[in-house]
């Protein structure tokens, strides 16, 4: 079955079909969870108001995941140019409600008080979003940079990522081994963090570029190369022009996210505000959904039915020993360098 290691994922053994289902009972759910669905589908509201329905769903995607209304074409435009992953909630979500909570808790409340509301406020967010794999991680990753500032320490991301699977493995063992978003999300940020920089420097990288497109190029190959070997063995499927999709687009998702909070927010309480940052959502989506368009057409798929595990293993071991090499290197560098100083 296509979804059989998800569901696994979810504690799910079993499969029915056609069964009988009968309504039981009606509002006996958790009431929490109710109440911030209810909202979710209201801020939705202020985004069909706003925006057409293709948009207005692509918009609930970035910003809340929510994802269920997008069209079946839709979804195999964004699958073929290699741009599914714009809609799977990531850290730049957290940021965003992390910064504008604290801002607002900040003015009425001690540093401890605003704290512990921020983190409060951010797990209600990921309850509201599904609690998929990316959230998660991200907002245990943006906890610990909260309890960080709060705490007067520096940030480290690498020890963040290694508390964030700890934590959620331990929660549910199952992620590890069958939840391919949970898969996908650790292995895109490992190579931003670690492959990415010596990647920068081995193409000797030194400015972010015009819209800062070198920066996203890099970013993306570093992502890619580490999630390519799970989306051919998950989907069989990889697209290689995704790369050029992607710095074409990527620049311009954190403004379109931040408007639709923005809107979110104002059209809570005057449709007015509201539409007029609709506008400049609209502008934004319709490059965006120019650009994917695009790319599905001439979408330059790489196809595997069936690779050896141990190849993979070969293909992972290639890659931490290149990052190893290249930063024994720099630093053996870095000590030559200061050694001719003294």
């Amino acid at each position: 079955e296509q979804y059989g290691n998800y569901y696994l994922s979810r504690c799910i053994f079993g499969a029915i079909n056609f069964p009988k289902i009968e309504l039981l009972e009606k509002n006996k759910g958790n009431f929490i969870k109710a109440k911030l669905f209810l909202f979710k589908e209201k801020i939705k509201d202020v985004f069909k108001t706003s925006l057409s329905k293709e948009k207005s769903a692509f918009l609930a995607g970035i910003t809340i995941g929510a994802r269920e209304d997008f069209s079946k074409e839709f979804k195999e435009k964004m699958s073929l140019s290699g741009t599914t992953h714009l809609v799977a909630m990531s850290g730049y979500n957290i940021t965003v409600i992390a910064w504008a909570v604290g801002l607002v808790f900040a003015s009425f409340f001690s540093n401890a008080a605003s704290f512990y509301l921020s983190v409060l406020t951010i797990t209600l967010f990921v309850l509201m979003a599904g609690a998929e794999a990316s959230v998660v991680r991200a907002a245990i990753m943006g906890t610990i940079g909260l309890f960080a500032i709060q705490a007067e320490r520096l940030f480290n991301p690498r020890n963040a990522i290694v508390i964030a699977a700890f934590i959620m493995v331990l929660f549910n063992p199952r992620v590890l081994v069958f939840d391919v978003g949970f898969q996908l999300s650790f292995a895109a940020l490992l190579g931003m963090i670690y492959l990415s920089p010596v990647l920068k420097n081995a193409l000797k990288i030194k400015s972010k570029g015009f819209f800062s497109w070198k920066e996203n190029a890099v970013n993306t190959l570093s992502a890619q190369i580490m999630a390519m070997p799970i989306l051919l063995s998950s989907f069989g499927f990889f697209s290689l022009s995704s790369l050029l999709a992607n710095v074409l687009i990527l620049e311009f998702i954190p403004i379109t996210m931040g408007i639709g909070f923005v809107m979110a927010g104002l059209g809570l309480f005057s449709s007015f505000l509201a539409n007029f940052f609709g506008v400049l959502a609209n502008i934004l989506i319709s490059y965006e959904f120019f650009i994917i368009n695009i790319f599905s057409r001439f979408s330059v798929p790489l196809k595997i039915d069936s690779v050896s595990f141990y190849f993979w293993i070969i293909y992972y071991l290639a890659i931490f020993a290149f990052i190893f090499m290249s930063l024994r290197s720099a630093q053996q560098c870095g000590a030559e360098k200061q050694s001719i100083i003294l």
